[in-house]
């Protein structure tokens, strides 16, 4: 009877650390699936499913009040699809995870830049890597002159060429940055951020910040194009002022500059700087300038025939000459 019940016990001892091996190995191996989830495989960093959760903490976590001086950046690395088709795959991987270490060494420097942690990740790094060409930071705390002055710094120290077995390798590096806004969330934050970057590079510049007026994307641009559309077709909101040149001989009117002005029912009156920008942006500056020239020249046909001599102006944009 002892013996059968020794033997039973060591068989209950031996089932009870074979399911705690066989739990531990499970936790494990969950582990390093959640970890693999959040991160990107060669660099280790938090990677874009990680970056937004941590964006969305962080934005639940203010309660819909204003982040003070919150700052979203992503940069992009230029060139580097070019070195992955000429060194290939597994070359190109060893020189991201070269550059992702020596541009998180460097936002390393900034105590403006947040340190990424969201649930059972408490770290100390502050760069996720989206993917495989875009970086994303967070900075807190920094008033407009000393935001700019990390990032231009951030662009240069990471823009230097750097030797890999015997190449010298550069990587140029462009950014665009977009503040918080209050009852903001994470998808539109990022949105604008992108909008800002893709800004900047269509403009050639090292970094951008985001800005309405040049988003091309938001709602308000895509309810003005068509507004616009309809205006210039059904010939209502849009006139014209005429602005009068005078002659400084004789202080006599001797010309006028033709001002287009659009009458918005939603956004009231806009001026001539918004109303073609967004003309040249959606493809409508044809037709936008086929109304303001035929009805300046309709109205100036008037003026001739009541006996004014004075020469008409018409600024003409400079797609029109394509």
């Amino acid at each position: 009877m002892l013996i059968r019940d020794r033997l039973l016990d060591e068989r209950l001892q031996f089932g009870i650390k074979a399911l705690q091996s066989e739990i531990l190995q499970r936790n494990q191996a969950e582990q390093e699936l959640h970890f693999q989830a959040h991160h990107e495989y060669h660099s280790r960093l938090p990677n874009r499913v990680f970056f937004q959760k941590m964006l969305d903490a962080l934005l639940l976590g203010s309660n819909n009040a204003p982040l003070e001086n919150t700052t979203l950046a992503v940069f992009h690395l230029h060139q580097f699809n070019e070195i992955n088709n000429t060194l290939g795959h597994s070359r190109a991987d060893e020189i991201l995870v070269e550059m992702a270490l020596r541009f998180s060494a460097l936002c390393q420097r900034y105590t403006e830049i947040l340190p990424l942690q969201y649930g059972r990740y408490d770290q100390s790094g502050r760069v996720a890597l989206l993917d495989r060409t875009h970086f994303a930071i967070v900075l807190t705390g920094a008033q407009a002159y000393r935001l700019e002055k990390i990032i231009a710094q951030i662009l240069t120290d990471s823009s230097q060429p750097f030797q890999y077995q015997g190449m010298q390798i550069e990587t140029p590096i462009s950014v665009g940055f977009a503040p918080v806004l209050s009852h903001d969330n994470v998808a539109g934050w990022m949105r604008r951020a992108h909008v800002a970057l893709e800004f900047a590079e269509q403009e050639k510049q090292p970094w951008a910040g985001y800005s309405e007026q040049a988003d091309r994307y938001s709602k308000k641009k895509l309810t003005l194009v068509a507004d616009l559309r309809n205006a210039i077709a059904s010939d209502q909101g849009l006139f014209l002022h005429y602005q009068p040149q005078f002659n400084c001989q004789d202080g006599e009117i001797s010309g006028v500059e033709v001002l287009l002005r659009w009458n918005h029912p939603v956004y009231g009156a806009l001026p001539a700087d918004e109303i073609v920008a967004l003309a040249e942006q959606t493809g409508l500056i044809q037709s936008l300038t086929h109304w303001v020239i035929s009805h300046a020249f309709s109205q100036y046909q008037k003026v001739l025939a009541a006996g004014f001599q004075i020469t008409l102006s018409i600024n003409l944009s400079t797609l029109n000459l394509w």
